[in-house]
């Protein structure tokens, strides 16, 4: 590039040649950065976040096993177990959820 430039007008100085391809990403490397640490966060959260519904799911189990025992010695059938245990469970993850979205406002 330098020697074309010289070629066609030899008092035009020639500092710095770069191609446009390096000059965007010279300029994006601090969005790809920015970007990369919040996926990155992001994950982070998400997988914090499961392990804390999985906490809540088990403590809510947890607490009532006697009642369950209780229940499927009467003849309670699986599923209605399960959705005994999802109703607890989600009445406190919705509770959480109400918790957080109310301290974020």
């Amino acid at each position: 590039m330098r020697e074309l430039v010289r070629a066609m007008n030899p008092d035009i100085p020639v500092v710095e040649v770069e191609t446009v391809e390096a000059l965007l990403a010279e300029a994006n490397a601090r969005v790809r950065f920015a970007t990369f640490l919040m996926w990155t966060f992001a994950a982070i959260a998400t997988i914090l976040s499961l392990i804390d519904v999985y906490g809540t799911f088990r403590y809510a189990v947890r607490q009532r096993t006697h009642e369950i025992g209780v229940r499927i010695a009467f003849g309670a059938a699986p599923n209605d177990i399960v959705m005994l245990v999802l109703r607890m469970s989600a009445a406190h993850v919705l509770a959480g959820l109400a918790i957080a979205c109310r301290s974020t406002i």
